[in-house]
C-alpha cells in the first residue's frame, strides 16, 4: 500500500476513541472504517496540495485556484474528523500542521480560509500529545498579523469588519499557541532581546505594540530563560495609571509564576505587583477610580492583541507566588484582601462587583488546581519542581508547597467573602461565590463544608430572609459535587435527606428565582446520587427516596397547578404574569431524579403521574406535564426491563378513542382541549416508553382520527401523535440510566447501554409511514389529481407528510449514492484528489435506516422520494390554481426539511452539549483532587457516568446532522424540489419568501456545486431583471425582495466572496436595485444585502497562489499555480461597468428600459464610488478613468460622493506611492490626478470641503461618534476595536503620552492633504496658494460657512501641506523651496494671530502640535522651529497683554513642546521655567492662566536634560521657600518622616504631585486628583497634570 493509503502505525487505529467505543454498535464497526477512509483521504490532500488535475476542480467551497481548492477541502475535512473524535498518530499531526502552515503563510491566500485554516491548526496545537520538533514559525504569524491588521493603519486595502474580525480571532491564537513550539535556535531570551528592546513607554506608538507581540511570543514554560524579569520590572515602572499596560505585564508575571512554580524569587516584585492589582478591580479609589483622566490606553489599532485580563492574571499571580518559605507574598495578598472585603457586601455593590467577582472566581480555581497538583505529586513521591510544559503541569518543589496550616489561614480570609457573596444582588457574583464556596470546600473540606451546611440549614430555615434561601440553594447546588462525595467527605451523605427535605419548600409557584435554584440543587444532588446508588453505597437512602419522591411530585403538581390558575389583578386591574420556569432546568432535574430513585419508586412515581394526566387537561403546564411523562415512561421502562407502555397508553388511548354502534373505533365526545391534551401526552408516551408494537394499530387510528377533526390544534396534536409513534420505534439513543455505572477509576472504561430498533420495529415504521401517505393522498387527491377546492383537507394532508417525514427521519435517512460508495480508498490505489475531497464531504454513519443496506436502503430512498414528490405535486397545484392563497403556501413548504434539517443540531441538541461542558466543570475540582500525579489525560477522564453518558449522547447528536442528509441519493426528485424553492423565494407574500429561503439555503449546502452556482447566479438575474421598471413605471419590489434577501444569506454571501464572476454581477446589480428603489421596505433589504457584501468583502485573489514549500522556507512552484486570468478579467471588468454606469446614467436613467428619476443619479455616484474604493488594490494600479473619476468626485456637490473619494484618493496615492518606491510604477495616474488639480479645481475643492467643516469629524478632538457619508454606503466603521483606515488614513494620532485637546480638527482632512503635497510636492502648492490665502485672509466667509470654521478648515489645510511637502522629495522638481517654507509659516502665524476664545485656544495648539509631530524632512518640522522661537521670545508671559492672549500663548507653548521626546534640549526650556516661576507670575491673579501655568510646568518636568532638570528643582525650592506655614503639625498630624520625603524622579505622567512630594504637609486622594495642603495655608488640587489654587486658608 502507498504512504497515503494504509501507511498506519502499528496497533494504533484513528477511531480508537474512548468516547467512540461507547457509540451504538449498529454502526460503531463501521466506524473504523470510516476513520481510515477519511484519515487516507486527509494525507492524500495534504501531500499533493496545488498539484493541478486532468480536468477542471469541482470545488465545494466555489473557489477556483488550485491550492484554494484543496486547502479548503482540507480544512473542512480535518475540523470535521476533529469533531467526530476521531484520534491523529504523531506523524500525520506533523504532516496536517505543515500543509496548514503552508497555506495559512501565503500571503494572497483568501482571509476567510486562512482565519479557518488557523482555527483548526490550534485545535491541533492544543492536544497533549502534540509534540513538533521542528518548531513553529511565529515569526512569520506575526508579520502576517502585523500586515494585516497593524499596517494597514498606513494604507490597506479594503476589509470588511466580519471578515477582519474573524481573521484577528483565529490568528491571535495560533501566535500564542507556537510559543509552545518554538523553533531548535530560538529561546526566551533571543525572543526578549529581539522585542522587549523596542519598548520605549514614552511613547504611545512605540511603547504597546512591541510589548503585545512580546506577551504573545515570550515563553514561560519548560526551562526558558527568566533574566528578562529585572528589566521588565523597571519597564513595568515606567508608566503608571495604565490598566492595559498593567495587564499585560501580569500577564507575563503571571504566566511565569504558574509554569515555573517558585523558580524565580519574585519578593522584590511583589510591591510592584500588588501596588498595580487594586486597579483591575475598578474600586472608587480616587486615582484608580473608572473615570479617572490620566489613564493610559492601547492605541486602537494595536487593541485586538490585549487579549490578557487584569483581574484573572492578578488571581493567578496570587496564588502561584504563596509560599510557606516566605511570609511576604501572605502579607500582601492579606493586605489586598482586606482593601477590597468591604466592597463584597451585598449592600456595596457596583461596576466593581463583577471585577471582584472574577478575581474571587479565579482564585479559587488556581488554588485548587495548584492544591490538586502538589498533593498528588507529593503522593507520588515527585518531591523536586516539576516545570509547566506543553504535556506536563506545574508542581513547586516540596518546600513551597502550600501547607495545611497555610490553606488554613486562605480559608478563613476568603470564607467570609464567599458568604458575603452568596447574598449578592448582582448574579455573577453569586454564581462566583457559589464556585469559590466549592473549590475552598475541595481543598479543605474539614474547614469548610461543615460550616457552609450549618449556614445552608439555617438559611433554608429562615421564613423572613427569603433572600438567604435562594443563597443556600445556590451554594447548595454547587457543593453537592463535594459534600456527597465519600473520600472527601465521608459522612456528607448523611446530610442529603436533610437538605433535600428542606429544599422542598422552595418549590414556589410565587418565586420563579428560588423555584429554579431548588431544581438546579435536585439535578445536582440527583446527579451525585446516581453514582453512589451505583456503586453501592447509601442504600438506606433507598427509604428515603420512595417517601421524598411522593412530596416531590405533590409539589410539583402543586407548581404545575398554579401555572393554570388566572392571572391575578392588580389594583390597577392590570394583569400579573405568571411565574416563568425554565423547561430545560425542570428536565434536567426530573430526569436526573428518576435516574437516582431506585426501581420500584421510579414505577410508582410513573402511575402517580399517569393518574394525574388522565385528570383535567392542562394549558400553560402542558410542556412541563410532557417533560415528566416522558421521564418517568423511560424510568419505568427501565425499572420493569421491558416497556412501561402499560402504565401509559392504555389508560390514555381508552380515554380518546371509544367504538360508535358498528363497532369501529372512533374518537370520545371529548372538549379540543381536552383531546389536544391526552393525544399531546400520549406522543410524549410513545417517545419513551419502551416497545410501543402491541398498541401501534390504536395509536396509529387514534392520530388519522384526530387529523380528520375541523380543529386546527387537534389535527396538530394528531400529527405530533403520529410523529411520537415514528420516533419510539425507530429512533437510537442511550437506553435511560445507563451510564449511571458510578465513580470511574482511572483506566477504567465506561458502559452505556443504547436503545436500538429492532427489523420488527423497522418493519412496523415503514408500515405506519405508508399508511400515513396513503391517508394523506386519499385526503387530497380526486381521480388521481390534487384537489385544492377544500383547504382544511390540504392542511391536515400537509401535517400528516410535516409528521412522517420529521417523525420518520431515521427511517428516511443514510442511504448512499453509488459515487459515495464507490469513492473509498482501495488497497494498492493512490486515491485521486477529487475523491479524496468527496470522502471528506460525504455523511457518516449514524445508525440510520438507509444504512442498514439491502432492502432498508432501497426502502429508504423510495419512500423518501414517494413524500417529496407528493410535497412537490401539492406546491405546483398551489402555485398554479391558487397562487394568491399565502397561508396555504406556506404551509405546503413547512413539511420540506432538506440537507441536515431533519438532524440539525436543535435546542435539544445543544442542551446536551451544554450540559456535559456545565457538569464536567461543576466536578472537575474534585476529579483533579482524586486524580493521581502520572495519569493520563485530564480530569474528563475520571467524571461519574452521568456526564460522559452526556458527552457521548452530544456526539451522536453531531453524528446524526453529519450523517441525515435527506434526498442526498435521490436527485431527480431534489432538483425539482429545489426549483420549487427558487419559485417561491421571490414570491409575492413575505411569509412564503421567509420559508422557502431558508429550506433553500439549507439544501444548497449539499447540493452539486454547479447546481449551487447555478441558483445563485439565477437570483442575481432576477434581481437584475426586477430593477428594470415596467410599462407602468414602477419595478418588481416583490422579487427584489426576495433575491436580496436569498443572496444576502451567510450560505450564498460567502460563495458571492470568493468569485469575481459572481461578485460583478451581484455588485452591479444591488446597485442598479439601490439606485431604482423607491418603496422603503425594497430599499431597506437592498441596503441590508449592500451592507452584507460591505461587511465579507476581502481581496479576491486575482493573480498567481504561492503557497509555502513543505518546509515553510520557501515558495512552491507547482503547476496548479497558474494565474486565475478568468478572474482577473471579472475584476477589471466590474471596474469598467461602474465607471459606464455613471457615464452613462445622466439623470435620465442608465439605459433606454430603466428610466429611474433624476434624484436616482447623486445615489448611485456615491454608491459606484465607494463600490470602485472597495476594490483598490496595491497589486493591481487602477485605470486612469478610476483615478479621474475619484479626484473629480472630491469637488462634487454631493456629500456622500467626496466623502468617499476623499478616503478613495488618501489610499489610492498611498499605494502609488508604495509603488513607485518599489518598483518604478507608471505615474500615469499620478499624471491623471495632478492635471485634475488644477487652480480653478482646487478653489472649488476647497470651497465644498469647508461646507463639510462641523459634519466631517470623524477624528476631531471634540467627538468620536460621527461617521460621516460612509454611513450611507453601509462600509465598516469599526474593525480590531476603533476606526479603520477607512476613515482616518493613518495611525491615531497623537503619538504621545500628551492627550489630545478636545478640538475641532479633522485628522481625516488633514491626512488628505499631507498624502497630496507628499505625492506632488512644492508644484502643487502654486495651485493651492491663491484659494489658501483667500480662506484665510478674506473677510467674507465661504457661503454657508461661519468664519470660525473656515478659519478651522484653512488651519487643515495648512497642516496637510506642511506634513505633506518634503525638503527632499524623490523627484527634486518637487522639492519644497524657502519661499515654499516663508508661505507656509506666514499662513500658520496667521491662523494662531486669529484664533480666539478657549475653542480657538484649543485649535491652535492642535495645529502646532500637527506642526511638530511631522517627519523629519518636511516643511512641518521647519515651520515648528520657527513658531517655537517666537513662543519662547521674552516676556512669555506679557502682563500688559489682554488675559486671553496670555492664556494662548501658554497654551501655544505647551504645544510647541507636548510630542518632543523626553531628552529635546533644542528650545530654552531652562529660561522658561525661571520665568514661569517668577512670583508675578506664579501668582497670576487670574484661574485660567494660571492653569496654563502649571499645565506648563507639568509638562517641563518631564524631560529629562541635566540643566533642565537642575533648574526646575532650583526654581521648584525656591516657589516652596516663598510659602509659609499657617497650619499647626498637631493638627495636620504629620510625622517627621512625612517632612522628610526624599525627591522622586517625576514622569511625564505624574508632573507637578510627585515634584511637589516634599513641600506638601498632607495630601488627600479626591475625584480625580489630589487635594494637597502646602505651605502658607494654600490648598491647591492637582489633576490631569493641572495645579489649581482653590482657597488661601
Amino acid at each position: 500500500m502507498t504512504a497515503d493509503v494504509m501507511d498506519l502505525e502499528p496497533d494504533w487505529e484513528p477511531g480508537d476513541h474512548r468516547f467512540i467505543a461507547l457509540l451504538p454498535d449498529s454502526y460503531r464497526e463501521l466506524i473504523r472504517d470510516e476513520a481510515r477512509e477519511q484519515l487516507v483521504a486527509l494525507r492524500a490532500l495534504a501531500n499533493r496540495v496545488g498539484e493541478s488535475e486532468a480536468e477542471n476542480p469541482d470545488c465545494n467551497d466555489s473557489y477556483s485556484r488550485q491550492p484554494e481548492v484543496d486547502l479548503a477541502a482540507f480544512e473542512k475535512g480535518l475540523s470535521r474528523y476533529l469533531d467526530v473524535k476521531y484520534r491523529l498518530s504523531q506523524s500525520d499531526i506533523e504532516l496536517f500542521v505543515n500543509t496548514c502552515f503552508r497555506g495559512i503563510l501565503a500571503d494572497d491566500l483568501d482571509l476567510v480560509l486562512r482565519a479557518k485554516l488557523s482555527r483548526t491548526v490550534s485545535r491541533m496545537l492544543g492536544k497533549r500529545d502534540c509534540c513538533l520538533p521542528d518548531g513553529l514559525p511565529w515569526r512569520k504569524v506575526r508579520d502576517l498579523i502585523v500586515r494585516v491588521h497593524i499596517d494597514c493603519a498606513d494604507g490597506g486595502a479594503y476589509i470588511g469588519k466580519d471578515i477582519r474580525d474573524a481573521h484577528c480571532r483565529n490568528l491571535v491564537p495560533l501566535l500564542r499557541k507556537c510559543r509552545n513550539f518554538l523553533q531548535p535556535d530560538d529561546s526566551a531570551e533571543r525572543i526578549w532581546n529581539e522585542l522587549g528592546v523596542d519598548i520605549d513607554p514614552t511613547r504611545s506608538m512605540n511603547c504597546f505594540e512591541p510589548l503585545l507581540l512580546l506577551c504573545q511570543v515570550l515563553p514561560t514554560r519548560g526551562e526558558s530563560w527568566t533574566g528578562w524579569l529585572p528589566q521588565a520590572a523597571r519597564t513595568w515602572q515606567m508608566l503608571e495609571t495604565s490598566s492595559d499596560w498593567d495587564s499585560v505585564w501580569l500577564g507575563m508575571f503571571a504566566r511565569l509564576a504558574k509554569n515555573q512554580p517558585l523558580a524565580v524569587d519574585w519578593t522584590p516584585y511583589l510591591s510592584i505587583v500588588y501596588e498595580r492589582i487594586p486597579s483591575s478591580f475598578r474600586l472608587p479609589l480616587g486615582s484608580a477610580a473608572p473615570q479617572s483622566p490620566v489613564e493610559r490606553r492601547c492605541p486602537a489599532h494595536c487593541v485586538f492583541l490585549l487579549t490578557e485580563k487584569l483581574n484573572v492574571s492578578a488571581a493567578a499571580f496570587c496564588v502561584h507566588t504563596l509560599t510557606p518559605r516566605n511570609p511576604e507574598s501572605f502579607h500582601y495578598f492579606k493586605r489586598l484582601i482586606a482593601l477590597v472585603t468591604n466592597f463584597f457586601h451585598p449592600s456595596n455593590g457596583g461596576r466593581w462587583s463583577s471585577y471582584l467577582a472574577c478575581f474571587l472566581g479565579q482564585f479559587t480555581s488556581n488554588l485548587t488546581a495548584r492544591v490538586a497538583r502538589e498533593r498528588s505529586a507529593t503522593k507520588a513521591g515527585v518531591n523536586e519542581r516539576v516545570v509547566g510544559s506543553h504535556s506536563v503541569k506545574p508542581v513547586a518543589p516540596l518546600e513551597d508547597r502550600l501547607t495545611d496550616e497555610l490553606l488554613s489561614e486562605i480559608v478563613d480570609l476568603l470564607l467570609p467573602l464567599v458568604q458575603l457573596g452568596l447574598h449578592a444582588k448582582q448574579g455573577y457574583m453569586s454564581l462566583q461565590a457559589a464556585s469559590a464556596a466549592r473549590d475552598l470546600a475541595v481543598v479543605a473540606p474539614q474547614l469548610v463544608i461543615e460550616k457552609l451546611l450549618d449556614a445552608a440549614a439555617s438559611g433554608l430555615g429562615s421564613i423572613s430572609s427569603p433572600h438567604r434561601t435562594s443563597a443556600a440553594l445556590k451554594m447548595l447546588a454547587t457543593l453537592t459535587p463535594v459534600f456527597l462525595d465519600s473520600d472527601l467527605w465521608p459522612t456528607g451523605v448523611d446530610f442529603l435527606p436533610q437538605a433535600l427535605e428542606l429544599t422542598l419548600p422552595g418549590i414556589d409557584p410565587n418565586d420563579p428565582s428560588k423555584t429554579e435554584a431548588t431544581f438546579r440543587f435536585i439535578a445536582g444532588a440527583s446527579a451525585r446520587l446516581q453514582s453512589l446508588l451505583a456503586n453501592g453505597k447509601g442504600k438506606e437512602l433507598s427509604i428515603f427516596l420512595e417517601d421524598y419522591s411522593h412530596q416531590l411530585l405533590i409539589c410539583v403538581f402543586a407548581l404545575l397547578e398554579a401555572l393554570e390558575a388566572p392571572p391575578k389583578k392588580t389594583k390597577s386591574g392590570s394583569s400579573v404574569p405568571a411565574p416563568v420556569l425554565s423547561p430545560y432546568i425542570f428536565a434536567v432535574a426530573m430526569e436526573n431524579f428518576f435516574e437516582a430513585i431506585p426501581s420500584a419508586v421510579a414505577i410508582s412515581a410513573a402511575h402517580t403521574i399517569a393518574r394525574q394526566i388522565s385528570g383535567a387537561a392542562s394549558k400553560n403546564a402542558m410542556k412541563f406535564y410532557g417533560i415528566l411523562v416522558r421521564i418517568s415512561a423511560a424510568a419505568a421502562a427501565a425499572a420493569s426491563g421491558s416497556s412501561s407502555a402499560g402504565i401509559f397508553l392504555p389508560l390514555l388511548l381508552n380515554q380518546v378513542l371509544e367504538e360508535d354502534e358498528k363497532g369501529e373505533p372512533v374518537l370520545a365526545s371529548l372538549s379540543d382541549e381536552e383531546l389536544l391534551w391526552r393525544l399531546r401526552m400520549l406522543a410524549q408516551a410513545c417517545r419513551s416508553c419502551g416497545d410501543v408494537k402491541p398498541y401501534c394499530d390504536r395509536l396509529v387510528c387514534a392520530s388519522f382520527l384526530a387529523m380528520q377533526k375541523p380543529s386546527r390544534s387537534v389535527y396538530k396534536a394528531g400529527g405530533r401523535l403520529l410523529r411520537g409513534l415514528l420516533e419510539g420505534l425507530t429512533a437510537g439513543k442511550v437506553a435511560f440510566g445507563s451510564g449511571t455505572g458510578g465513580e470511574v477509576e482511572e483506566g477504567n472504561v465506561y458502559n452505556l447501554e443504547w436503545r436500538k430498533p429492532k427489523v420488527e420495529e423497522w418493519e412496523a415504521a415503514e408500515v405506519v409511514l405508508r399508511k400515513a401517505l396513503n391517508l394523506a393522498k386519499e385526503t387530497v387527491t380526486a381521480d388521481g389529481k390534487v384537489d385544492l377546492t377544500d383547504r382544511e383537507k390540504v392542511f391536515k394532508a400537509l401535517r400528516m407528510l410535516h409528521a412522517t417525514q420529521r417523525g420518520g427521519r431515521w427511517l428516511l435517512s443514510g442511504a448512499l449514492t453509488e459515487k459515495a460508495k464507490n469513492a473509498r480508498c482501495r488497497e494498492g490505489e493512490l486515491l485521486s484528489k477529487k475523491d479524496a475531497r468527496y470522502i471528506l464531504t460525504k455523511p457518516l454513519a449514524a445508525g440510520l435506516g438507509g444504512e442498514l443496506g439491502g432492502e432498508r436502503e432501497s426502502v429508504a430512498k423510495e419512500l423518501w422520494a414517494e413524500i417529496y414528490s407528493f410535497i412537490l405535486e401539492i406546491l405546483v397545484c398551489v402555485e398554479k390554481e391558487r397562487p394568491n392563497d399565502s397561508l396555504l403556501m406556506y404551509r405546503c413548504l413547512e413539511p420540506i426539511e432538506l440537507a441536515h434539517d431533519p438532524f440539525k443540531r436543535s435546542t435539544s441538541g445543544r442542551m446536551i452539549a451544554h450540559s456535559a461542558r456545565g457538569y464536567k466543570n461543576a466536578y472537575k475540582p474534585v476529579m483533579e483532587m482524586k486524580r493521581s500525579f502520572s495519569a493520563e489525560g485530564g480530569a474528563g477522564r475520571m467524571v461519574p457516568g452521568f456526564i460522559m453518558k452526556l458527552r457521548v449522547e452530544a456526539l451522536h447528536e453531531l453524528r446524526l446532522s453529519l450523517g441525515a442528509q435527506g434526498g442526498y441519493d435521490c436527485e431527480e426528485v431534489y432538483v425539482d424540489v429545489l426549483e420549487g424553492l427558487k419559485r417561491l423565494a421571490v414570491n409575492d407574500f413575505p411569509k412564503v419568501r421567509d420559508e422557502a429561503r431558508g429550506a433553500l439555503t439549507r439544501a444548497l449546502r449539499v447540493c452539486k456545486p454547479a447546481q449551487r452556482k447555478a441558483t445563485i447566479t439565477k437570483f442575481i438575474e432576477v434581481l437584475d431583471k426586477s430593477a428594470v421598471r415596467g410599462p407602468n413605471g414602477t419595478c418588481d419590489y416583490e422579487r427584489m425582495m426576495g433575491s436580496a434577501d436569498v443572496l444576502r444569506a451567510s450560505m450564498v454571501n460567502q460563495h458571492l466572496m470568493r468569485d469575481w464572476s459572481l461578485l460583478r454581477p451581484v455588485a452591479l446589480a444591488s446597485l442598479r436595485a439601490l439606485m431604482v428603489s423607491e418603496r422603503p421596505d425594497a430599499a431597506m433589504e437592498i441596503n441590508a444585502l449592500y451592507a452584507k457584501l460591505a461587511a465579507c468583502l476581502r481581496p479576491i485573489g486575482v493573480e498567481p497562489l504561492q503557497i509555502l514549500n513543505s518546509k515553510l522556507d520557501g515558495v512552491d512552484e507547482s503547476s496548479g499555480n497558474d494565474l486565475s486570468t478568468a478572474q482577473l478579467h471579472e475584476f477589471l471588468e466590474l471596474n469598467k461597468s461602474l465607471l459606464t454606469m455613471v457615464n452613462t446614467s445622466n439623470g435620465n436613467g442608465v439605459n433606454s428600459v430603466s428610466a429611474p428619476a433624476i434624484e436616482g443619479h447623486w445615489k448611485l455616484k456615491s454608491l459606484v464610488a465607494t463600490t470602485l474604493y472597495t476594490n483598490l488594490r496595491f497589486a493591481h494600479p487602477p485605470a486612469p478613468e478610476v483615478a479621474k473619476f475619484f479626484a473629480e468626485s472630491m469637488g462634487s456637490d454631493l456629500m456622500a460622493l467626496r466623502q468617499v473619494s476623499k478616503k478613495a484618493m488618501s489610499l489610492l496615492l498611498a499605494f502609488q506611492k508604495r509603488r513607485i518606491e518599489k518598483d518604478g510604477a507608471d505615474r500615469e495616474v499620478l499624471s491623471t490626478i495632478e492635471s485634475v488639480l488644477s487652480e480653478d479645481f482646487v478653489e472649488r475643492l476647497l470651497r465644498v470641503l469647508a461646507l463639510d467643516e462641523g459634519l466631517d469629524i470623524s477624528e476631531s478632538g471634540d467627538t468620536d461618534g460621527f461617521f460621516g457619508a460612509l454611513s450611507l454606503t453601509s462600509l465598516s466603521k469599526h474593525c480590531d476595536g476603533d476606526a479603520c483606515w477607512a476613515l482616518v488614513g493613518g495611525r491615531p494620532w497623537p503619538s504621545s503620552w500628551v492627550a489630545r485637546s478636545r478640538d475641532t480638527l479633522s485628522l481625516t482632512r488633514v491626512r488628505l492633504m499631507e498624502i497630496i503635497f507628499a505625492t506632488f510636492g512644492s508644484p502643487m502648492l502654486r495651485n493651492f496658494s491663491a484659494a489658501v490665502s483667500s480662506l484665510i485672509s478674506s473677510e467674507d466667509p465661504i457661503p454657508g460657512v461661519t468664519k470660525e470654521n473656515s478659519r478651522v478648515f484653512a488651519a487643515e489645510v495648512v497642516a496637510g501641506i506642511a506634513r505633506g511637502m518634503r525638503l527632499e522629495h524623490s523627484d527634486k522638481e518637487r522639492n519644497a523651496t524657502q519661499s515654499d517654507i516663508n508661505a507656509v509659516g506666514s499662513w500658520a502665524k496667521e491662523l494662531l494671530g486669529a484664533f480666539s476664545g478657549h475653542e480657538g485656544m484649543v485649535n491652535g495648539g492642535t495645529l502646532i502640535r500637527f506642526f511638530v509631530s511631522g517627519e523629519e524632512g518636511t516643511v512641518a518640522r521647519s515651520v515648528a522651529k520657527l513658531v517655537r522661537s517666537e513662543l519662547f521670545e521674552s516676556p512669555i508671559v506679557d502682563l500688559e497683554a489682554p488675559a486671553h492672549s496670555q492664556a494662548r500663548r501658554l497654551r501655544y507653548l505647551h504645544a510647541s513642546i507636548a510630542d518632543e521626546e523626553p531628552s529635546f534640549s533644542d528650545a530654552p526650556l531652562d529660561k522658561a521655567i525661571s520665568e514661569l516661576t517668577e512670583p508675578h507670575v506664579f501668582s497670576h491673579p487670574l484661574k485660567h492662566v494660571r492653569e496654563e501655568i502649571a499645565r506648563c510646568l507639568a509638562l517641563l518636568s518631564s524631560f529629562t536634560a541635566e540643566s533642565i532638570r537642575g533648574t526646575y528643582r532650583q526654581k521648584v525650592e525656591q516657589v516652596a521657600g516663598r510659602l509659609k506655614v499657617q497650619t499647626k503639625e498637631d493638627e495636620l498630624e504629620i510625622s517627621e518622616e512625612n517632612k522628610k520625603k526624599r525627591y522622586v524622579q517625576s514622569s511625564r505622567d505624574r508632573g507637578l504631585p510627585d515634584l511637589f512630594s516634599r513641600f506638601w504637609y498632607t495630601s488627600k486622594t479626591i475625584g480625580q486628583g489630589r487635594m494637597i495642603v502646602c505651605q502658607d495655608g494654600y490648598l491647591w488640587y492637582i489633576g490631569t497634570g493641572i495645579l489649581t489654587l482653590l482657597v488661601n486658608s
